[in-house]
């Protein structure tokens, strides 16, 4: 089992209403010839992922720059310390926590989109489009999290020690 990077980067929604595909979310600007894919910063850590990394690709050059914008440096779990892991992961989404952190107390992205925002614009000199207003539902399915389905039939027998 793996982070599952397209339910993480939907809730995340680090380029505004960007479209997720695989394991980045995209967002085209034609007027400037360039399209922007934000995706998970891999640490050194197998499936530990402290932020979003951020690329602008001109689709005549190729890569022009890339960025990461941290989760810690932008605010976008708080708690994180109280309620995960303490120490580097603690504010970086792992196998373990990636469904505990999108809680509505515990996930707060405002910050880090608004980041990525102001970088683009000032890499490219083009505002990306808004992202539309939060309705109720957007709002709702973005941090809602399923329960886990209750247990049925007997627990299993303890082995005895000999």
């Amino acid at each position: 089992m793996r982070v599952d990077h397209a339910l993480v980067l939907a809730r995340l929604d680090p380029l505004n209403s960007g479209t997720v595909t695989g394991r980045q979310q995209t967002l085209h600007l034609p007027d400037a010839g360039l399209t922007v894919t934000a995706d998970l910063a891999q640490s050194i850590r197998a499936d530990t992922y402290p932020g979003v990394r951020v690329r602008i690709i001109s689709l005549q050059h190729g890569v022009l720059d890339t960025n990461v914008f941290g989760f810690t440096e932008h605010g976008t779990f708080t708690n994180a310390e109280e309620s995960l892991a303490y120490g580097e992961r603690a504010a970086a989404i792992t196998l373990y926590n990636q469904d505990r952190v999108f809680q509505p107390d515990r996930c707060h992205p405002d910050r880090l989109r608004d980041a990525i925002r102001t970088y683009i614009t000032a890499f490219t000199g083009l505002a990306p489009a808004p992202a539309p207003a939060p309705t109720p539902a957007r709002q709702d399915s973005r941090i809602k999290i399923s329960a886990p389905a209750p247990r049925t039939g007997s627990a299993p027998a303890a082995r005895s020690r000999r």
